[in-house]
């Protein structure tokens, strides 16, 4: 018989969390004896599309939400016929994001087993959500990020399972060698990063404000963007960047920014998203760095307060600087919190991420149970 082939779809290839998932994913896949076949838009990201047979379908977003609509519509168009080319009935169709669950339609009619990879709980437009929602309805199986984004979905016990994403092994490596031989020490400069995309929603712009708070301050901040600086530029219109702020644009290799942070943040606003998990306060963890973020989400899953981090308002930033005037000046409150990040971290170890996979592929096999 036949050995079925696991095809993975993804939009948008970049450098973002949902692709670093999703590549991992793959990883783990392949080397536990899957065939993959990866479908997405091209190789400019996390996923290495270099290693494993795939088919590129050009797509980019857009400013104006007609021609981004535009663009979609075209890409689920081609998806959708190469996918009634080549996909076969025993093959699995994963989509890694509830963006790719329309996919679903055509590898119905092939008669493939369909598994949703689902991150995303606010998507806009409504009506666009409602469709997205409905086609992930034809899954057979529905695997989430965490259990926020799980509690967003209709319970079905017997079809739906969380799978936490790992630390990517270099980022973890890159911390354990990091933490080997640090003697946490009291800085003369403390430094606290944030790392997000050029979606406006992630708080950069508070960031800048809290910054501009902490002038005079032995305190030093890190704005670490994923996307270009002319981008940037224009979407902040002409706010100050004060002196006590350094702003960085697509760094690959992100452990070299998180060795030099004291604390790392998250100000995404609740309003227009919510965290699903937070990969990137994780990956501080490693690092042995302390975390604040909102609270709300899949970050109260693994922040515990006076542990590891802190949980606020995102939008009270009085309260956000008093919280990092009490980590930068209470020497012991900071070791114990890097201690506790550092624990917390080895719960998404990538070493034990493989053992995660394996129940998630044994889940997927159990399709008597259906």
């Amino acid at each position: 018989m036949r050995k079925p082939i696991h095809y993975f779809a993804h939009l948008l290839n970049d450098y973002s969390g949902s692709p670093r998932i999703t590549n991992e994913r793959i990883l783990q896949y392949h080397s536990l004896g899957k065939n993959v076949f990866i479908i997405t838009n091209d190789n400019h990201g996390f996923i290495d599309t270099s290693s494993y047979p795939h088919h590129f379908i050009p797509y980019k977003k857009d400013k104006n939400k007609f021609i981004w609509m535009l663009r979609l519509i075209v890409w689920y168009t081609l998806a959708l016929l190469y996918i009634l080319r080549k996909v076969k009935k025993n093959d699995v169709f994963h989509a890694s994001t509830l963006l790719t669950a329309p996919l679903f339609i055509a590898a119905k009619v092939k008669g493939c087993y369909c598994v949703s990879h689902i991150m995303e709980t606010s998507i806009r437009p409504f009506f666009f959500l409602s469709f997205l929602k409905a086609c992930q309805k034809l899954a057979d199986k529905n695997i989430f990020l965490s259990r926020y984004v799980s509690s967003m979905y209709p319970k079905n016990s017997r079809m739906n399972l969380v799978t936490y994403p790992c630390i990517s092994p270099l980022i973890f490596s890159s911390g354990e060698m990091f933490l080997k031989d640090k003697v946490i020490i009291k800085q003369d400069t403390f430094k606290i990063g944030l790392i997000c995309s050029l979606s406006v929603y992630k708080g950069y712009h508070n960031f800048i404000r809290l910054a501009t708070l902490s002038l005079g301050q032995n305190l030093e901040y890190f704005l670490i963007i994923n996307g270009e600086e002319k981008s940037f530029y224009s979407l902040i219109d002409g706010m100050a960047i004060p002196n006590n702020l350094k702003v960085y644009f697509n760094i690959k290799d992100v452990s070299l920014k998180l060795q030099q942070l004291s604390l790392l943040i998250s100000l995404t606003q609740r309003k227009s998203w919510i965290e699903t998990f937070g990969l990137t306060l994780v990956e501080a963890m490693a690092f042995g760095i302390p975390v604040i973020a909102p609270s709300i989400g899949a970050p109260l899953e693994y922040i515990e307060a006076n542990q590891n981090g802190f949980t606020c308002d995102e939008e009270n930033l009085d309260q956000i600087f008093g919280i990092i005037q009490k980590v930068a000046n209470d020497h012991s409150l900071y070791q114990s919190l890097s201690e506790g990040a550092r624990e917390t971290a080895l719960r998404f170890n990538p070493n034990n991420w493989q053992a995660e996979i394996e129940k998630e592929i044994c889940f997927i096999e159990q399709r008597q149970s259906q």
